[in-house]
Order: structure tokens, then C-alpha cells, then sequence
């Protein structure tokens, strides 16, 4: 009884301090930690993945991919033709290597082709692909915003995501025209967080705004 009492405390104050730091009401945080209706699902005897409706325990998209990751806003990456292992190196669930990615919609319809090398889960509307070793953004009607020339491409926070490419690898951010904001040279870059973001240029650690300009 103990134990639950102290883990019940510890999420309560994780809450209030996600309020605090976020400036979230508490319908936000409940909203943001509340686990999602439709999960990727492992079918433990054939190693396949499909989708289950977790309230009604209903497979909703037969379990005949590879791999599948989570459904965000309304679409799940699915694979075809991979590898499925288990990540012992750093302790992780399964993980996909190879075969071909593309997504689904909750029906199981194919929404953007199964074509690309790497595929990652859709954040304020667009997601990255890749192809031949580099990356993209592409809407969710699979419509490519930018060339494939990234090497990293992190999700869309507060209308900008921050890329990378080029060796040594160097940083900028772009907007959701596909524009850099930037010139890609800086050495580190965080995502957005209340309307300014953290970077690193020339050994210079600083903070820039929506607009790329340095805040003093």
C-alpha cells in the first residue's frame, strides 16, 4: 500500500510540474498522457503487426506488416519486407531493419505508397521519409515538401523542425513551406519550446526565435 501511495504522489507531482513549466490546464496533460484508442499490435505467434482498438480489444487492421508504429494524427507507418529484431544494445522493444515503409489509416487503407527505405510517425501535419540515404518531409497525402537531401530530419515543433545534413553534420531549422529559416551551420540545434529554441554556432550557445533571429 505504501508504494502505491508513493506512485500515486510522484504522478501527481509529475503533473503539477508539466502544468507549471508548460503552462498546460490539466484537460491538456490528461489529454497528452491519455493512451491512444488505436495501438500498433503484435501478433505473438506469426511476429506480424497490425492495429487493435485497445477499448474494444478489436483487431482493426489484420496483422499482415512487418512492423507498424504508432498512429499519429490519424496515420501509422507500416513496413513491408524487414527484418524484425529485438534491440539488446540499448534494451528497446522490436525494431525494424530494411524492407519498404509507407502508411495506413485506421480502415487499413494504404493513404501514401509503401516505397521509402525509412518512415517516421506525422507531427503538425507532416512526417520524414527517406529514400536512397537521404530524407524529406511530406504531407499526409504523401505530396513531398522538400528534396531528399537531409541526413536528419527531427519532428515539427511550433511550426518549425529542425534538419541536418552535409559532413561534418550541421544544423538549421525549416518551416512548413519546406524553407530554411537559416543557413544550415550550426553545430546543435533543439526544438522549438515557447516560442524560442537553443542552438550552438561557432562554439556560441544562444537562443533564436521563430524568425532565426538571436534573443538577447
Amino acid at each position: 500500500m505504501k508504494n502505491i501511495k508513493t506512485f500515486v504522489l510522484l504522478s501527481l507531482l509529475l503533473f503539477a510540474s508539466q502544468a507549471f513549466s508548460q503552462q498546460m490546464s490539466l484537460k491538456d496533460i490528461l489529454a497528452k498522457n491519455a493512451r491512444p484508442v488505436v495501438e500498433a499490435y503484435r501478433d505473438e505467434n506469426t511476429g506480424l503487426y497490425g492495429y487493435m482498438n485497445t477499448k474494444t480489444n478489436e483487431l482493426v487492421v489484420p496483422c499482415k506488416y512487418q512492423f507498424a508504429i504508432a498512429l499519429a494524427e490519424g496515420l501509422g507507418a507500416v513496413n513491408i519486407g524487414g527484418k524484425v529484431i529485438f534491440d539488446d544494445m540499448y534494451a528497446m522493444d522490436y525494431v525494424c531493419k530494411g524492407g519498404k515503409w509507407g502508411y495506413i489509416d485506421t480502415t487499413g487503407a494504404v493513404i501514401i505508397p509503401i516505397k521509402y527505405e525509412s518512415a517516421d510517425a506525422f507531427s503538425e501535419g507532416f512526417a520524414a521519409v527517406e529514400l536512397k540515404g537521404k530524407k524529406a518531409l511530406i504531407d499526409k497525402t504523401g505530396k513531398v515538401l522538400t528534396e531528399f537531401k537531409y541526413d536528419y530530419i527531427y519532428p515539427f515543433t511550433e511550426g518549425l523542425a529542425v534538419v541536418g545534413r552535409g559532413k561534418p553534420l550541421k544544423f538549421t531549422f525549416i518551416d512548413k513551406t519546406g524553407k530554411e529559416i537559416l543557413p544550415c551551420d550550426l553545430d546543435e540545434a533543439n526544438s522549438f519550446f515557447q516560442g524560442k529554441a537553443k542552438v550552438i554556432r561557432y562554439g556560441a550557445t544562444y537562443f533564436i526565435n521563430s524568425k532565426g533571429e538571436r534573443l538577447r
